[in-house]
């Protein structure tokens, strides 16, 4: 039996790094807000579950200096997990009896050489890595890879399964599908963990403007209840940069959603603090195996969705040969991808500038 716990999902404030060393820093910095965050939340029951945001250890580096391209960040910044940082947040985690779930940027030579890869992972009471994901949709002005950008490289390491692409961590406290940020956005990401048997979804972080407009509490209200899973969603705080301090660029609002897609605990502003809530999963399984409705998977018609992917639209290994170079690279491939659902007959183009695309069928 799985006793209710505490969830908890910290939203702190983030540092850019520069080199390698500045990411230990703030794990340091981390640890000590989680501290405090665990000592209020526990008061009501153990919290056994604590999340980071992305951007938590390594801050959006990739994204706001120019003068590190992808090579640069995958030699100076980017890490191995496990390595010296998930050691240091692992003692965290021993220290508070909790699993943690965060985000970092990694390498993984044993996929491919000089990439880097936006990975969440999972850490258990032991201070152990038991699970990594790697994300799979990223925009366009994110310089990391994805599985999709090397997928030869990468299928012939993992495979195209579920556990390739959805790895779910089956723990005491329940099992835990990892998501990130962006992937929030594709209902098939969530999905995809939830059919290999995720119980609680993971979705750290979502930018301005669109957590202001409600983007970031839509998808993660309809992932949970979609999924009849719990979701845990810490946004990033301010950044802290000493000389560059400024409000959140992502808008705070961190929450923990029910499996009814019901929010329980929110954090109603971009400063640092946290969101808590119970976890019950002996409830949570005894609505799926008995529930209905509000419990989708088992009416899935699997046979009607087969045919709405058979055919490609976004070009794989466009990246296995050489990292990306520019944004403006990958918004090419972007572009070209849109006219390809446009000449379908999936879009329909602005009248005067690509001839109408006939829909087959």
């Amino acid at each position: 039996m799985v006793k209710p716990y505490m969830a908890m999902a910290v939203q702190c404030g983030c540092r850019n790094a520069r080199r390698r060393e500045d990411i230990m820093k703030q794990v340091e910095y981390i640890g000590g807000l989680t501290d405090m965050c665990v000592s209020v939340a526990n008061w009501e029951l153990p919290v056994r579950l604590i999340a980071y945001p992305e951007a938590a250890l390594q801050g959006w580096s990739c994204n706001i200096y120019h003068d590190v391209d992808h090579i640069g960040y995958t030699k100076k910044i980017a890490v191995e997990v496990p390595g010296e940082e998930t050691d240091r947040i692992g003692e965290i985690a021993k220290r508070h009896g909790a699993y943690i779930v965060g985000q970092i940027k990694t390498v993984e030579p044993e996929i491919i050489k000089n990439r880097h890869f936006n990975t969440s992972f999972v850490i258990n009471p032991k201070g152990k890595v038991i699970l990594k994901h790697h994300k799979l949709q990223i925009v366009p002005v994110s310089n990391t890879t994805t599985p999709h950008d090397v997928w030869d490289a990468y299928t012939a390491r993992f495979g195209e399964g579920l556990d390739a692409f959805f790895q779910v961590a089956d723990t005491e406290i329940g099992r835990i599908g990892p998501m990130i940020c962006m992937e929030g956005c594709y209902p098939e990401i969530a999905r995809g963990f939830a059919m290999n048997g995720a119980e609680i979804l993971y979705r750290p972080t979502f930018p301005e403007p669109w957590t202001a407009q409600g983007w970031w509490e839509v998808q993660n209200r309809a992932r949970a209840m979609d999924n009849t899973c719990y979701l845990i969603a810490p946004n990033t705080g301010p950044n802290l940069d000493g000389h560059n301090t400024m409000p959140s660029l992502n808008g705070g609002y961190s929450m923990i959603v029910d499996y009814k897609g019901q929010i329980l605990s929110v954090a109603p502003y971009s400063g640092e603090g946290f969101a808590c809530a119970k976890i019950n999963i002996e409830e949570l399984r005894d609505h799926r195996t008995r529930a209905p409705f509000c419990n989708f998977i088992p009416t899935l018609r699997t046979e009607y969705y087969r045919c709405i992917y058979a055919e490609p639209i976004y070009p794989k290994n466009s990246f296995l040969k050489a990292p990306r170079k520019s944004t403006e690279e990958v918004i090419g491939i972007h572009r070209e991808a849109i006219r390809k659902v446009t000449k379908k007959g999936i879009y329909l183009p602005l009248e005067g500038e690509v001839k109408q695309g006939k829909r087959k069928g």
